[in-house]
């Protein structure tokens, strides 16, 4: 572009209509685990006892072992992935195994990689295009292993969007004056999602398409997916802002969200904090599985489906704080708040909070816990005093005693 020269713009549309939430998402309670989590409970009735005890509800099996493949698993993986499959459904779990587009390391490839590869980049040579035989074989290995193991659908990583691709061998990309281009064939990406919903709907009408914006979403594309799972961080693991995280979630097409809740203390701390403060669920891994559970928990025993919530870009405020990069989002009832704060500074501190009580209907003598720690948050003067971790969270639930109640104690 040249300055005060005008320049032409082509484009396309492709309609994506914005589907009402799926009923029962909060039941989802979705938790990813690895082979290290298979090992360390030795069988898999073990391992689904220990999430069973989570309170999890949905297994995302991400275990290169149990990846869906058109030609079918080994003897070994099979036979361990039927008896996931088998102690899972005995407890009332559904199971996702974790599906990408790596091209398998398998000499039997080697004659068909070109044409099926993403081609544009050295990273991306074991990448399979959508817009070539590769979706063929991603959506015949998701149908195979619900075939096969009865698996309730699969977790999708790395297909939320289609990457830049030249391949001549399928038709992406173009000759320039300054050599070959690549092309982002939403459209192909978008057929091969719509066939994956389609394989795993007429085989389980509740199974799950989950898919990971693990580089970014397409809209088009994810739209018939069930639910979208987001970091917390960007690409470097720089913790996002709230603008940024509030912009990578599903909810402009019709998607519930959840966020990935994995990494040291520091990031656990940033993911859940964000996930709270904007209300959307969470994705933990077995080492996250406890915090995640009381979150679970906490919701749950507040009934949230029956209060009202009033997120932090609300005009309407019920909990506010002293601190200004201080984020507070509350399910509120007549009487009491469950309230998610979320501390975006990088240090720790202690915050006031105020409460509008002619809204909640409170009377003078608080009551405060931050359920995700157990610490008391005490009355001082009108507010509660906080404690909050760097970039960490609080879920706290707030009442008010009975003045019987405030007396007798006195």
């Amino acid at each position: 572009l040249m300055p005060g020269e005008g320049f032409e713009a082509s484009f396309g549309l492709q309609p994506t209509p914005v589907k009402p939430m799926p009923e029962g998402r909060r039941g989802w309670r979705a938790a990813s685990v690895g082979a290290a989590d298979f090992e360390a409970h030795g069988s898999a009735a073990d391992l689904v006892a220990m999430l069973g005890e989570q309170h999890v509800r949905t297994l995302v099996l991400d275990d290169a072992r149990f990846r869906p493949r058109a030609e079918g698993l080994d003897a070994s993986a099979a036979a361990d992935l039927d008896a996931l499959v088998g102690a899972a459904h005995a407890a009332g779990m559904r199971v996702l195994p974790v599906a990408d587009s790596t091209i398998p390391d398998d000499p039997a490839w080697d004659a068909y990689r070109d044409e099926v590869a993403v081609a544009g980049a050295a990273e991306d040579e074991a990448t399979g295009c959508p817009a070539g035989a590769w979706a063929d074989y991603l959506v015949a290995a998701v149908a195979r292993a619900m075939d096969d193991h009865g698996i309730d659908g699969v977790h999708l990583r790395g297909v939320g969007a289609p990457r830049g691709c030249a391949s001549e061998a399928h038709g992406c990309g173009y000759d320039g004056d300054e050599g070959r281009h690549a092309t982002w064939d939403v459209a192909a990406a978008r057929e091969m999602m719509r066939r994956l919903r389609n394989v795993v709907k007429s085989r389980r009408p509740e199974g799950l398409l989950t898919v990971e914006a693990e580089a970014g979403a397409v809209a088009p594309v994810v739209a018939f997916a069930d639910g979208l799972v987001c970091s917390a961080a960007d690409a470097a693991g720089a913790p996002l802002s709230l603008d940024a995280f509030a912009a990578a979630l599903g909810t402009a097409v019709g998607l519930p969200t959840e966020v990935l809740v994995q990494g040291d203390d520091a990031a656990v701390r940033n993911a859940l904090a964000l996930a709270l403060a904007h209300g959307v669920a969470l994705r933990p891994t077995g080492e996250t599985l406890a915090a995640a559970d009381r979150v679970w928990e906490a919701k749950d025993a507040f009934d949230i489906d029956t209060a009202t919530w009033v997120p932090y870009w609300s005009e309407r405020t019920v909990v506010t704080s002293d601190a200004a990069d201080t984020a507070i989002s509350a399910h509120v009832r007549r009487g009491e708040a469950l309230a998610a704060v979320a501390n975006r500074a990088a240090d720790d501190r202690i915050v006031q909070l105020s409460l509008n009580r002619r809204v909640l209907h409170l009377g003078q003598v608080l009551t405060a816990t931050d359920l995700l720690t157990g610490e008391a948050a005490p009355q001082v003067g009108e507010a509660l005093r906080l404690r909050l971790a760097p970039l960490g969270p609080a879920l706290v639930i707030i009442g008010s005693e009975t003045m019987e109640a405030a007396s007798s104690d006195e």
